[in-house]
């Protein structure tokens, strides 16, 4: 979601004389070399997410990305035998050939001359080991944003876009365009909703990145949720909150529509005893919202008892 950040990763741009064939990626570790020409360096190869690496290379058109390996992961407390930027290289290589970016453009690893390396230590454990220290640590170097003035309203009442999901969304599309491919069909998710929705909307209030919104259409009386596939990471929340499992996600089989779609649709009506706006449920003639209707049970209940 982009709520954390670390210090070295700020957001990706080529640096200076990146003009180049080939950019560099390099282990901040690692001796400075010259014969490397434009090179980034960043604090661990393995911090590096997806949309970072496709946001440099959308913003690199004319040079080849290329991570260096200097065999030093083997030995660090980050790395390990496999290369800790290895799965994300791939995944990034797979996208930016559906778009169109041709073989030899795609970014790769590549073994570089092995470089001294300035000893591997984590500030965070600059106290000790000890859950004291790490927690001292991490209160120093944690910020926090003030909360909003005042609320929103309930149409805008969502969270931010995944600030990642859209630097892949952004990067494949420039990229796409250029190559004349497409952006991968698996980055868009379909939500079906299905005959049993009593249109709660808690399923909307679920959604962590305002892919599913409410919506009140107020000349139409109508209201629902709407789903906008561009910001969808198929956490599955919303599924897995909906009281009556009317929910259905697919991973991968949706397409970006350009802004919200609207699923549900139902006629709002006004409750009976307390005058609040409710839908009721497909077929039925209830008269009461959810809270009257568990009211008049309850107090049914208590008679009888």
């Amino acid at each position: 979601m982009g709520a954390l950040a670390v210090e070295g990763f700020e957001p990706a741009s080529p640096p200076a004389g990146a003009g180049g064939p080939t950019l560099v990626i390099d282990c901040a570790r690692a001796e400075p070399r010259q014969a490397d020409g434009a090179t980034m360096r960043v604090p661990c190869l393995g911090g590096l997410s997806p949309g970072w690496l496709l946001s440099i290379c959308a913003k690199a058109p004319d040079a080849s990305v290329v991570l260096a390996d200097r065999g030093l992961c083997a030995g660090c407390d980050s790395g390990g035998a496999e290369h800790p930027a290895a799965a994300a290289l791939q995944r990034v290589a797979a996208w930016m050939a559906e778009a169109g970016v041709p073989t030899a453009r795609l970014p790769r690893l590549e073994r570089r001359a092995a470089a001294t390396a300035a000893p591997a230590r984590d500030p965070l454990q600059a106290s000790g080991r000890a859950r004291r220290g790490w927690l001292t640590a991490f209160a120093r170097t944690v910020s926090v944003e003030a909360p909003p003035a005042a609320p929103v309203p309930e149409r805008l009442a969502h969270t931010a876009p995944s600030t990642e999901r859209q630097q892949v969304v952004a990067a494949l599309t420039t990229l796409a365009a250029r190559h004349g491919g497409r952006v991968t069909g698996a980055l868009f998710h379909r939500l079906e909703v299905g005959a049993a929705c009593n249109g709660h909307r808690s399923c909307a209030a679920a959604c962590p990145t305002g892919a599913l919104i409410r919506y009140r259409d107020e000349p139409r009386r109508a209201m629902g949720v709407a789903f906008d596939a561009a910001h969808c990471i198929a956490c599955s929340h919303c599924a897995a909150l909906c009281p009556e499992q009317a929910l259905r996600l697919v991973p991968g089989a949706g397409r970006a529509a350009g802004g919200p779609v609207p699923l549900s649709r139902h006629a709002p009506l006004d409750c009976e005893d307390c005058g609040a706006r409710f839908v009721s449920p497909p077929g039925g003639t209830e008269t009461r919202c959810v809270r009257c209707r568990a009211s008049v049970r309850l107090a049914r209940s208590a008679f009888a008892t």
